[in-house]
């Protein structure tokens, strides 16, 4: 079960306080094959990024002013997938402020993701967000990732098929493109790669998820960390794709990542009965 902690927080573009609860602690009792984490309880993605109530300023709570008396860091969810970092997050610089202000006023911070005067929540948050970042700090394919794939898992939890399943679709290129930065090293790459097989094969590009969730299985090194595991994954998932089957399937119990443990068995969630073979 998530625990939730009320903190205050004021809105650097507008001045706003206001209250925002956030999950303290995010243990998942599964994840589906994409890492997307599940939870008995409510889920604390949707409490994830913070939103101003006044402007609709959208971040990670990284990104508001904390009250005077809060002096803890801000809470932290346990639900990076591996090989795909949460991104680094700060206050807008000063010199910032008043071009964020006139963009925010014209519209174009949630143009096409919200309609005018609707607060942004679940998966839209997080695309303000992420457009929110992209107008701070420029392209960063890999943080463009993490967030759209926060937002694909929001859509996911509240049935939205055809928003998942869009968001999906955007994440190979994304992940492309992320693992071709400089100094990522080869296990990184490996687990992108598999994400990417993943997201491929969820939204029924089977050509593609069967070569590169192939390549993971070949490639992944056995005595690297999470080695095991992502090359076991990468068979499941692989099998999948080869039928044609784009179920969402969950991480089996026997898997687990750096430590975490990965979940219920995947033929509760649709994974092939032979997967074991």
């Amino acid at each position: 079960m998530s625990e939730y902690v009320t903190r205050f927080l004021r809105c650097p573009v507008c001045g706003t306080g206001f209250g925002a609860d956030e999950p303290r602690r995010a243990e998942p009792a599964a994840r589906d094959a994409d890492f997307h984490p599940v939870h008995d309880g409510p889920s604390p993605l949707f409490s994830a990024v913070a939103c101003c109530p006044a402007c609709r300023y959208c971040a990670l709570p990284e990104g508001f002013v904390p009250s005077a008396e809060d002096e803890e860091d801000p809470p932290s969810l346990s639900d990076d997938p591996p090989g795909l970092a949460r991104p680094a997050t700060a206050l807008p610089d000063e010199d910032d402020l008043p071009g964020m202000r006139r963009w925010i006023r014209a519209g174009e911070m949630t143009q096409g993701i919200v309609a005018p005067g609707e607060e942004p929540f679940g998966a839209t948050r997080f695309l303000v967000a992420e457009r929110v970042r992209e107008y701070l700090v420029g392209d960063d394919a890999a943080a463009g990732a993490w967030f759209v794939l926060h937002a694909a898992w929001c859509a996911r939890e509240t049935g939205d098929a055809a928003l998942e399943s869009r968001l999906l679709g955007q994440l190979p290129t994304l992940l492309d493109a992320a693992a071709g930065r400089d100094g990522l090293g080869g296990v990184e790459r490996l687990r992108l790669a598999y994400l990417a097989g993943e997201t491929s094969r969820r939204t029924g590009d089977y050509a593609r998820a069967v070569d590169l969730l192939g390549r993971v299985e070949a490639s992944a090194d056995v005595d690297e960390e999470d080695g095991v595991p992502t090359a076991e994954l990468a068979r499941r998932q692989g099998l999948l794709a080869r039928v044609g089957n784009s179920v969402c399937a969950r991480i089996p119990a026997g898997l687990s990542f750096s430590g975490r443990a990965a979940g219920e068995p995947a033929d509760a969630a649709g994974a092939p009965d032979d997967a074991d073979d």
